[in-house]
């Protein structure tokens, strides 16, 4: 094993004084390491006078490093990730833009956080199932749902986009626009559909006090003046 110089740069004579001073003759240092990035260190000392480390010891010693610097970066990135999405559903609140997906051969829905109240819903009462959730559609618009998810599907277009209106429990009617894309297997088949609900216009019009249940709200122009709306 290396032994440390007997001339030590001025930040470790301190450390070697303190050492000294704990009666510690031999300290076995280990770096956890990712690659080239250093996380830190994973350090042993021995008080025995003259100690020479064994290299079992050592080689051992080396594995539970790279076992602590694997768990570190496994929580750093973990970390990262989880910022990242609240970063994510920051953005998307504050866009009233939503995320879901819908497993096509699980027939299963999942949401973003903050897609259940566009439809006027709580936190546990999303549907899971397509079905479900096609049931949230105005009757008159899910046919045209349907068939834009079925053409997309079919591969007749590339993205799914449609405004329609959406029943909440309470029997109002709100408008969102959804936009979604297929993603295949190797194999061609449809294998899960990803989509964003917004609801940015029709908050627009909410702010106004001008969503109807029964019409959209239409624009017009103010001849020789601005656009206007209804």
């Amino acid at each position: 094993m290396e032994r440390l110089p007997g001339c030590l740069p001025p930040e470790a004579i301190g450390e070697r004084e303190f050492c000294q001073q704990q009666g510690l003759t031999s300290h076995l240092a280990i770096p956890l390491k990712i690659g080239s990035r250093l996380l830190g260190a994973l350090g042993i000392s021995s008080f025995e006078p003259g100690y020479v480390w064994p290299e079992a010891l050592v080689q051992r010693t080396q594995l539970l490093a790279q076992i602590f610097a694997n768990a570190l970066h496994r929580q750093h990135t973990e970390l990262a990730l989880k910022r990242n999405q609240t970063r994510l559903q920051l953005a998307l609140d504050a866009a009233s833009v939503g995320i879901w997906e819908w497993d096509i051969a699980q027939d299963r829905v999942s949401w973003s956080p903050n897609v259940p109240a566009m439809y006027g819903l709580g936190p546990g009462a999303a549907p899971v199932s397509h079905e479900a959730y096609a049931l949230l559609t105005h009757p008159d618009d899910r046919p045209m749902v349907q068939q834009r998810i079925a053409d997309c599907r079919a591969g007749k277009i590339a993205e799914l986009r449609a405004e329609h209106r959406v029943l909440w429990p309470d029997g109002s009617v709100h408008w969102v626009e959804s936009r979604a894309k297929l993603q295949r297997g190797e194999g061609g088949e449809p294998q899960r559909l990803l989509g964003m609900p917004t609801r940015f216009f029709v908050r627009f019009f909410h702010n106004h006090g001008m969503l109807s249940v029964n019409d959209r709200p239409q624009w017009f122009t103010v001849e020789g003046g601005s656009r206007s709306y209804l």
